[in-house]
């Protein structure tokens, strides 16, 4: 799907991002962006590219960062870079399908992409770079961010299912909060990832209960 930009859009881009370059369907440049979370002000500051043909399934722009900042990053930090949430084609996953229409229940905004998403996520990995750990915890990946939103009735067990094996459900359902978490954080279920706590109990009574 091709995202149309409105009037609205350019014109908010002129103004807040001068820096970029829009040809075509690609917006290529420099953003730059000055966030606030809990107290903590974070200039950030990487080149990019935003190509507003969307992955299938996506209502959402694709978005590389084009200079391998964000990869040096996760060299620094030793973690995998699919950690800082960059997918096996190189772009950034700011926010999962499932989701993306909360953002937009209409139409498309490219002020909200920029402010609600694109933004949040440049500040969290430049807090990550600064301070050795994630301002907030995003969703996990794969089956994990499934469970997730389950816990946050953001998708249906029918949903989960289509998702998730019954094999994968039925194991993830033996877990219990003292156990290691499935994370493999190694730390205990009940004092790691909270959502996935809750997954693994509504999992209990609704489907196996």
């Amino acid at each position: 799907m091709v995202i149309e930009l409105k009037k609205e859009d350019l014109l908010w881009l002129e103004k807040n991002h001068p820096n970029l370059t829009l040809e075509g369907k690609i917006l290529n440049g420099q953003v730059k962006s000055y966030r606030e979370y809990n107290k903590v002000a974070i200039k950030s500051k990487y080149s990019l590219e935003i190509n507003f043909q969307a992955k299938q399934g996506s209502i959402l722009p694709q978005v590389k960062e084009i200079e391998g900042k964000i990869k040096k990053i996760a060299e620094e930090l030793e973690l995998p870079i699919l950690d800082l949430h960059i997918n096996n084609d190189e772009t950034i996953c700011l926010c999962i399908y499932e989701k993306e229409k909360d953002y937009f229940p209409n139409n498309f905004s490219i002020k909200i992409f920029f402010e609600e998403l694109l933004e949040p996520y440049l500040y969290w990995v430049t807090f990550y770079q600064k301070y050795k750990k994630p301002p907030w915890e995003g969703y996990a990946h794969f089956d994990l961010g499934y469970l997730e939103l389950y816990a946050e009735n953001n998708i249906s067990i029918e949903n989960l299912k289509k998702r998730i094996s019954s094999e994968k459900l039925l194991t993830y359902k033996r877990y219990k909060g003292h156990h290691d978490c499935l994370c493999g954080s190694k730390k205990k279920l009940k004092k790691c990832h909270e959502l996935l706590y809750t997954s693994v109990y509504k999992l209990k009574n609704e489907l196996y209960g």
